[in-house]
């Protein structure tokens, strides 16, 4: 290595929202903690999140590392982070907005706190690797740096808080079977802690090509970094085609959010879709509260970005116009008329695929089509861990696809001795959870996982 070698109790990879938690839990336990950040600023995704935690009351936790929301959000009450209530409640039909925190405002407090606990911070060096000691557990950490060049940090415990693979290419290829998608997070989200654990035999769960994200201007939008939050959020109400000119899901069916309507996008379309609106639909809001977004200011700002906003008087000249961007027009005014037959209750008012709710007309002129691509926030599989949030060891834990064993010695739930994971590391394949949005996932695993990497951390220091 170099002589930039260090030592500390635990090292936390990423800093969003679940490693400055973590940080600051190992911190308060009695451990030295020394935080790495790949970017050129503390943060990670936290910036570009709406700030806002949400659960899923009704449903099973997703992940055996579990605690109550309220827990956490008592947790940075009591350390004088301001909790909001949250801006509004649109499209949370099936969750509960608890509690919002300014994400810029959270991070910088998060920082100057974990700084004053004496915890050090580490930018523009990336984590590389783990290491392991002859007995298989963590014995630290190998990062990076301009400055330092490759160096060890010896260290007993390690949480991997690095954002997920969403920004990985290959790993979006391998579990999507295609890349022509928007990266929905920060760009540094390139799946470092996933692949590390991997590397020394961490386990992985269900899931990995169940994607969480939102519709976003298609090329030749340009997104920068600050316009990121551009979802296309009325995927619910309008009419999504394909280049065919076809509707391809019953886009109704999540009117919860349009977390799942991209995994129908992301199986069933080649290339990029198009959301068909009326002016009843562009004039109306995303959500149920006057202060949710209109469907009107989120077109404008893809046609802002220079994405494909097609605007017509006739329905007809709707298709023309799409036609010329390769869509099937003739085939898009057949779609539009037997929808429009089918919610009216003309005929057997069936259609293929159905319309469960919003089942409104396209009639009232002007009318609007943008084009869509995929965005990627996260994905719902990721690493398996127990309830102390430690990363499992694939070779010493038997399967979860197993149905009923005949008996308990049948089943191994096996850690990696110190190492952790938090926030979307963690791994969470239900479609309906608990943790149903990052920020409430990343402060209780965050809270989980801190605290017991210390505990152990200290338990090591005295052996």
């Amino acid at each position: 290595m170099s002589g930039a070698d260090r030592e500390t109790d635990v090292v936390v990879a990423g800093t969003g929202l679940a490693g400055l938690v973590s940080a600051l839990r190992a911190l308060e336990t009695g451990a030295d903690v020394l935080v790495l950040e790949k970017g050129h600023r503390v943060g990670g995704n936290a910036p570009i999140t709406g700030g806002t935690f949400a659960v899923d009351r009704d449903a099973e936790p997703s992940v055996d590392a579990y605690e109550p929301i309220d827990d956490g959000l008592d947790w940075l009450d009591s350390l004088g982070i301001t909790l909001r209530e949250p801006a509004h409640r649109w499209l949370t039909e099936d969750v509960e907005r608890v509690a919002q925190i300014d994400p810029p405002d959270f991070v910088a407090d998060m920082e100057a706190r974990i700084r004053e606990a004496g915890g050090e911070f580490l930018t523009e060096t990336p984590f590389q690797e783990l290491a392991v000691d002859s007995a298989g557990r963590i014995s630290g950490a190998v990062a990076e740096s301009d400055a330092s060049g490759r160096f060890r940090i010896e260290a007993p415990s390690v949480v991997l808080a690095t954002g997920g693979f969403s920004g990985n290419e290959e790993l979006v290829e391998r579990y999507l079977g295609r890349s022509d998608v928007w990266l929905n997070r920060h760009p540094w989200s390139t799946g470092d802690g996933f692949l590390a654990a991997q590397d020394v035999g961490g386990k992985t769960t269900r899931g990995l090509s169940n994607p969480v994200g939102h519709s976003k201007p298609a090329p030749p939008a340009q997104i920068s970094f600050e316009d990121i939050r551009c979802d296309q959020m009325y995927e619910t109400s309008a009419i999504a085609v394909d280049i065919d000119g076809r509707r391809f899901t019953d886009e109704s069916r999540y009117e919860s959010g349009s977390i799942s309507f991209i995994n129908d996008f992301v199986e069933k379309v080649d290339g990029d879709a198009y959301l068909l609106v009326d002016r009843r639909l562009y004039e109306s809001h995303t959500g149920q509260l006057a202060e949710s977004p209109t469907v009107a200011s989120l077109v404008e700002q893809a046609r802002d970005l220079g994405g494909t906003v097609v605007e017509s008087d006739t329905v007809e000249g709707l298709a023309r116009s799409l036609g010329s961007h390769g869509v099937n027009g003739d085939r898009l005014v057949e779609t539009i008329r037997e929808f429009n037959a089918a919610v009216r209750g003309e005929g057997d008012g069936r259609l293929d695929p159905p319309r469960r709710n919003r089942r409104t007309p396209l009639e009232e002129p002007p009318f609007y089509a943008v084009a869509v691509r995929p965005g990627i926030v996260f994905f719902r599989g990721g690493l398996d861990v127990d309830h102390n949030a430690r990363v499992l060891s694939r070779s010493r834990s038997t399967s979860s696809l197993a149905l009923h064993p005949s008996s308990v010695k049948d089943v191994s739930i096996e850690p990696i001795r110190g190492l952790y994971a938090a926030g979307v590391e963690v791994g969470r394949p239900d479609n309906q959870s608990y943790y149903h949005l990052g920020l409430s996932l990343g402060l209780s695993t965050g809270r989980i996982a801190g605290a017991h990497a210390a505990e152990y951390a200290l338990e090591r220091r005295g052996d």
